[in-house]
C-alpha cells in the first residue's frame, strides 16, 4: 500500500512512515439488488452551495 500512496502521491515518496494500520471491510463493497434505486438520493439539492456525491448517489441524467 505504501509504494502505491507515492506512486500517487509524489509529495509522500521522501516521507517517513512511522505507524500503519490496513483494514479489510468486507461489506465495504456495494452489491444492489434490482429495485434498490429508488432509495438512492439524489445529487439535486435545494441547498445552494450544497453537493451530495458518492457511488450510493443518483447520477442518471446529470451531465458529465
Amino acid at each position: 500500500m505504501l509504494e502505491e500512496v507515492r506512486q500517487a502521491l509524489p509529495a509522500a515518496r521522501d516521507a517517513n512512515l512511522i505507524k500503519a494500520t490496513v483494514i479489510k471491510e468486507a461489506a465495504a463493497t456495494f452489491s444492489p439488488e434490482p429495485g434498490v434505486d429508488r432509495w438512492r438520493p439524489t445529487q439535486k439539492l435545494v441547498c445552494k452551495n450544497l453537493f451530495l456525491a458518492g457511488d450510493w448517489t443518483d447520477t442518471v441524467g446529470l451531465p458529465l
